[in-house]
């Protein structure tokens, strides 16, 4: 994406932090990928929680930077697949608000997207299709091409 990020620090494969920077101040925030099953991984991103990379999902930070801070998070992507190439990702938002940002963010940079990555959204039919403008998803599945 080109739109500006965070600079990502790496703890561990799976694990990133970043520091989102506004109105309220200096908020550490994680990005964490966490195996759900074989080769399904969850995104999870949020404030940090704890000293364990523990992380608050459902938090609203509200520090005027959320554009930043979403493309940081998928900024993770390509790191995360460098080193797990045929995994699979997982992620929706906290509450169904979120996941519809996330929807319009996929949409607004499909062709970006398009590039590198395979991105499905599943509907509450539980039927998987490409993401559109105006279709709620319960989450988004991300592979690398």
């Amino acid at each position: 994406m080109n739109l500006p990020a965070y600079r990502v620090q790496r703890i561990n494969p799976l694990i990133f932090t970043f520091i989102s920077k506004g109105k309220k101040g200096e908020i550490t925030k994680v990005v964490r990928y966490d195996l759900i099953d074989g080769d399904v991984f969850n995104l999870g991103f949020g404030d940090l929680a704890s000293e364990l990379f523990d992380l608050d999902d459902s938090v609203n930070s509200n520090n005027g930077d959320i554009v930043k801070v979403v493309a940081t998070v998928i900024q993770t992507l390509p790191l995360f697949f460098e080193k797990y190439p045929d995994k699979v990702v997982l992620f929706s938002g906290s509450d169904q608000r979120r996941t519809d940002f996330y929807s319009r963010i996929i949409v607004m940079h499909h062709l970006e997207f398009k590039n590198g990555y395979i991105i499905k959204g599943v509907t509450f039919d539980n039927e998987i299709k490409e993401v559109r403008a105006k279709v709620q998803y319960q989450y988004f599945i991300v592979e690398k091409k």
